[in-house]
C-alpha cells in the first residue's frame, strides 16, 4: 500500500511528496505495486525551499534549550529573580519573584511558545499574569554560550541570563 504525503505552509499547499526506499520506476501513478518490500518509509520529507534554516539559528536553538537565570533591579529598589525555561518542543515557561529587603512582593509567570528566526528569539505569550495574551516579542540573539545568553529587546535594552 502506498502513502501519499502532502504538507502544508501556512495557509498554501506546498507539494505532495513521495518518499520512496528506491522503486522509481513508474513516477507518474504513483503505483509501486512491483516493488519488494515496502515501498515508501514513514517518515515526513520538507520541501527543500522551506526546510532552510540558517546554521546560526541551528546553533542558537541548540544551545537555548534549558533553564535560565537572571536578577533585574528594579526602579523601586526591589529585585525581580527571573527563571526562564526553553523546552524542546518549542513552548517557554518564565517564573519571577519581586523581592525588597528579604520579602516578597511578587510572584509573575508567563508562558508561550518560541522559535529563532534569523538570529531572533520570538516569543508569543499564552498565559500569563503579567504580559498581554497573545503579545510577540521579537529580541536579537548576541550571544549564546553553555553558561551565558545575550540578547537586545526591541526597545534596545541589553539582558543576560545565566546557567549554572
Amino acid at each position: 500500500m502506498s502513502k501519499k504525503i502532502t504538507l502544508f505552509k501556512s495557509f498554501m499547499i506546498v507539494m505532495p511528496i513521495l518518499i520512496s526506499n528506491g522503486c522509481d520506476n513508474n513516477k507518474n501513478n504513483y503505483n509501486y505495486s512491483n516493488c519488494r518490500g515496502k515501498p515508501y518509509s514513514n517518515k515526513i520529507a520538507y520541501h527543500k525551499k522551506y526546510n532552510k534554516q540558517n546554521p546560526k539559528d541551528i546553533n542558537f536553538k541548540k544551545q537555548i534549550y534549558g533553564k535560565w537565570k537572571k536578577i533585574l533591579k528594579q526602579k523601586d529598589g526591589s529585585l525581580l529573580f527571573v527563571t526562564t525555561n526553553f523546552y524542546r518542543n518549542g513552548k517557554f515557561y518564565i517564573s519571577a519573584i519581586r523581592k525588597k529587603d528579604n520579602t516578597t512582593i511578587s510572584k509573575l509567570y508567563s508562558k508561550g511558545n518560541w522559535y529563532i528566526k534569523n538570529s531572533y528569539l520570538i516569543e508569543k505569550t499564552k498565559n500569563s499574569n503579567y504580559a498581554t495574551l497573545n503579545s510577540i516579542t521579537k529580541d536579537k540573539i548576541i550571544i549564546i554560550t553553555n553558561k551565558q545568553f545575550v540578547y537586545k529587546t526591541q526597545n534596545g535594552k541589553i539582558f543576560t541570563y545565566y546557567k549554572k
